[in-house]
């Protein structure tokens, strides 16, 4: 009935009653309560590709009407960069991305951030906007304003790139899908 892995509907929309929105809440509530998952899961995709998930219920950030039960970022290690694709929610995305290319402490870091939500964004300062960055930020022209307001940064701090177009991270390749 629920999207349980989108925003959540709230009965202030009157697509579902009130009564609906609270049970499925509260079933959504009881879910997160029997998540076993680790905070953070580092799993190899292949030699370049990390997938690291997080448990969304232990992060601390966002619209506490919107759950889901994880939070997935990527981290590539190119042969002259490191890229992120989005940031997760809880934890300095950049300190996983650094201990994942222990070796490649050096490298410049990209961090490609595909939307504005929460669950993609807050990794990029961890739950403090103070924080000085050590990564370029990247996003599509139609969400670098969201993101740049989501992430306490002017929206000189996005570099806007285009659908197509390519970076080269030494030996591999990314390529914006928009």
């Amino acid at each position: 009935l629920f999207n349980k892995c989108c925003a959540f509907p709230r009965s202030a929309e009157h697509i579902f009653s009130a009564a609906d929105c609270a049970a499925a809440l509260q079933e959504l509530l009881e879910g997160h309560k029997r998540v076993a998952s680790k905070a953070l899961e580092v799993v190899p995709v292949d030699e370049h590709v990390w997938r690291v998930t997080q448990n969304y219920a232990s992060c601390s950030c966002g619209d506490v009407r919107y759950l889901t039960l994880t939070s997935h970022f990527y981290v590539v290690v190119g042969q002259s960069m490191l890229a992120l694709v989005d940031s997760g929610c809880g934890i300095p995305a950049e300190t996983v991305a650094r201990f994942i290319g222990d070796a490649d402490r050096g490298k410049e870091l990209l961090c490609f951030l595909t939307h504005w939500h929460d669950d993609h964004i807050y990794g990029i300062h961890g739950g403090d906007v103070s924080r000085d960055l050590n990564m370029r930020l990247l996003a599509h022209a139609s969400d670098a304003e969201h993101i740049a307001e989501g992430c306490g940064k002017s929206k000189s701090d996005v570099q806007v790139v285009e659908d197509l177009q390519q970076f080269d991270l030494g030996g591999i390749t990314l390529t914006v899908l928009h």
